[in-house]
This record gives C-alpha cells, structure tokens and sequence, in this order.
C-alpha cells in the first residue's frame, strides 16, 4: 500500500509540472513567433509607407498617433519603432514589385535580396494574387498596398528571426526535458520524507492488528473455557448461548483482521501461476450447496469448462468461499443464487447475484461494501451479523492478483463481480 501511494504521489506530482513546463513551452515559444511576425509586419509598414525604401526620415503617424509621438523618440529610435532602429535597412532583405491593373508587373527591385528574378516573380505573384493585404509565404512575410491603379508587393525574408525562435524553441524543449528529469528524481527523493507519516501510521494499524489478535485469544480462550463448565454444571440457556454467539464472533473477526493483514503485507510474496479455475469453482460451489440448502435457497452455477487465470489457487478458494458465503447469508429466503464463472472477451469473469432485503440507504453503485466494517442499515444485516469485513478480505485477493472488483445493486437484486485476466 505504502508503495503504491508513494507512486501516484510521483505519478502526479510529475504529471501536474510536466503539464505546467509544456504549458510555459508554448507561451513563450507562441510569444517567441508572433515577436518574429509583429518585427516584419512593423518594417513592411514602414516600406509600405516609404514605397517600398526605407525612409530617411519618420514616416507618417499611424492611426491614433501625432505628429510630436512620431518624431518624439518614443515611438521611433532615429526614426523606427520599438525593435527597429537605424541598423534595420541595412538588417533586412526583402524585395520590391508593382503590378498594374492587369496583373503585369511594372517595376521591381530585387537588389536586397538573393533570389534569382524568377524565383522573387513567383513569390510576388502569390502575394497579388492572394488579394490580402499581408500575409506569408513559407518564411517570407509580405504586404501589399494599391495606388493610383498599381498593386505595390513588399515581400521580407524572415528566415534570419524564424532560425532565431527555431532555436529558442529547441533549447527550451531541451530545457524543459532536463528539467522534468531533474524535478522527477527530486520528487522521487522526497516522496519518501512526504508520505512517511502515512507508513508510520499504517505500519501502526498492522502492529494493531496483529497485537490485539494473540491479546484478544487468550481471554476468547479463557471465557470458552468458563462458558462450556458453566454449560456442564447449568446446562445449556439462552444466556450462554449469546456468550458463545459472541466469542464465535469475535474469534472470527480476528482471524479476519489477521487474514486481511496477512494478504496486504505479503501479496507480492505469494506464489502465482496458471490454475484451472473451472475446476476450482466447481469444487468450492458444491462444497458450499449444503449452506444455500439450509438457508432454504437455490444455487444455480454456470461455470464455463476451461477457464485457466494466473492466480494463487488458495486465494481464488477463499475469494470464492466469501462471494458464496456473502450471497448466501443475505439472500432472500427462497430464491435463487447464482454463481456465475464465464469468460468475457479476454477477462474471465466470477460473478454472485442475489436478491435481497434492500434498505431505504442503498446506493445503486455499492463499492462502498468492500470497505472495512461497513454494514448496510437494515434488519436483515443485524440478524445475519458478521464481521463486515469479509468483502474487504475478497478485494484485497482480488487486487493482490492484478484483477478488479465491482458490486452494483439493480432493484432488490445485487451483484458482485470480480474480473481477471484470462490465461
């Protein structure tokens, strides 16, 4: 159990920083693309403006600005804006068409940049024809602009600030890796200092368990003992008969409580192999016919021929006993009870359906059944008795052997099903 806490808490403390690295990743590489696109578009605004060349002075004011935020340094570094400054036309390679009305082109200039005429035509002609007024095209970005019947095409290489966020991009994911490592081993380190109060107070619960176990049998032993002399000297009376109702009981809890503990701390140990559970379900069934008979019901069994699982066969014996001895106990007096053992798919399936006396409280999804000393409020529960710890007992064999178990309840029927891995 220790373990497997110990586990999910690495499993999603690792889960949960993973997620907020990858999310941190994407901000700030999305940040590093668009500061890429915003640099281009900002300097084909200005080349639109100028007619495609830099300007020796500031441009015009865009939208909103006046003439003292254009020329006043805040806006411009000797004339450009924010990332730009008086280095950028010497920076930037781009190239420069115009198309008249009939889609041929007029004018170029390709002098600041190394295409051949054909290939910068061909990217310039993509632009016209795109009818937008910016846009990319692979790792050239382009605006265009119309006046006086004339398209005017600007198009920038942006190859230069993509290689730039390319490598941002790499060295981040390379960060982000080594960190998830490097915080996973931490995690892994300190899980251990994190959940030791948790074993410290589990591995009390077991000595718990196992000390009032050898406590609780001797008085048990001691008050048997009294209870069959007083038996002999009185005679057998309803007095008496309680008592040793009591000490059956409470010496069934025990061995219970002993039994469950035993499954958890040791499961990993138990040896585990193919077993014909065909075979080993027919057996315990018939073995447990003269119970449901006295209980004044009828078991039916449907079990398929040659279902083999990897389990402990002991256990599977036990996990059997108790889904009987459970349907039995709380079934309706006079009806049926069937133990079903059927594959399903690749899984093999153990299955108990009863009817039963089903309280006001009941849950369709009855999990809660399996959890130690839970009872479900009704007269039928306090006239069985029982130790309420028996379906904890049958979840922990089913666990122990990688297989999972459900209880659902459907009017005044229930039905508790275990699933294992078919072999």
């Amino acid at each position: 159990m220790i373990k497997k806490l110990r586990k999910k808490l690495f499993i999603i403390t690792t889960i949960s920083l993973t997620a907020v690295f990858i999310v941190l990743l994407g901000v700030i590489n999305l940040f590093s693309f668009f500061r890429v696109r915003q640099y281009a578009d900002d300097v084909l605004d200005i080349l639109i403006q100028s007619d495609g060349a830099f300007p020796t002075k500031p441009p015009e004011p865009f939208e909103g600005e006046t003439e003292g935020e254009v020329g006043s340094g805040e806006r411009f570094n000797d004339g450009f804006k924010g990332d730009l400054n008086k280095e950028t036309p010497f920076e930037t390679r781009f190239f420069t068409y115009k198309f008249n009305e009939n889609g041929e082109a007029v004018f170029s200039d390709i002098s600041q940049i190394a295409l051949s005429e054909s290939q910068a035509l061909s990217y310039a002609r993509i632009a016209y024809e795109s009818g937008k007024d910016k846009g990319s095209i692979g790792e050239y970005r382009y605006a265009t602009s119309q006046a006086n019947g004339e398209t005017l095409v600007i198009i920038m290489d942006c190859s230069k600030q993509l290689s730039t966020a390319r490598w941002v991009l790499i060295y981040s994911c390379i960060m982000v890796f080594v960190g998830i490592i490097v915080v996973s081993l931490i995690v892994y380190f300190f899980s251990g200092y994190a959940i030791k109060p948790v074993e410290e107070a589990y591995n009390k619960q077991k000595r718990f368990i196992t000390d009032s176990n050898h406590e609780l049998r001797t008085p048990l032993a001691v008050i048997s003992a009294n209870t069959e002399v007083l038996e002999l000297e009185q005679g057998e009376n309803e007095w008496i008969t309680n008592i040793k109702s009591q000490i059956t009981r409470m010496d069934e809890l025990t061995k219970n409580l002993t039994i469950l503990s035993r499954i958890e701390e040791v499961s990993k140990d138990i040896e585990r192999y193919s077993i014909d559970l065909s075979v080993i379900a027919e057996k315990t069934a018939n073995e447990n016919k003269q119970n449901a008979l006295l209980a004044e019901l009828d078991l039916k069994m449907n079990i398929a021929k040659d279902l083999r699982i990897v389990a402990n066969e002991n256990e599977i014996k036990q996990l059997i006993n108790i889904l009987l001895n459970n349907a039995v106990k709380y079934a309706t007096a006079k009806t049926d009870v069937s133990f079903n053992v059927v594959k399903q798919n690749s899984k093999v399936l153990i299955q108990t359906v009863n009817s039963f006396d089903r309280p006001d409280n009941c849950p369709d999804n009855m999990e809660c059944i399996f959890e130690r000393f839970y009872r479900l409020d009704g007269a039928r529960s306090a006239v069985v008795g029982g130790s309420g710890i028996g379906l904890s007992i049958a979840k922990a064999i089913v666990t122990a052997n990688k297989g999972s178990i459900t209880a659902t309840a459907n009017g005044n029927v229930i039905s508790i099903s275990a699933i294992f891995n078919a072999d």
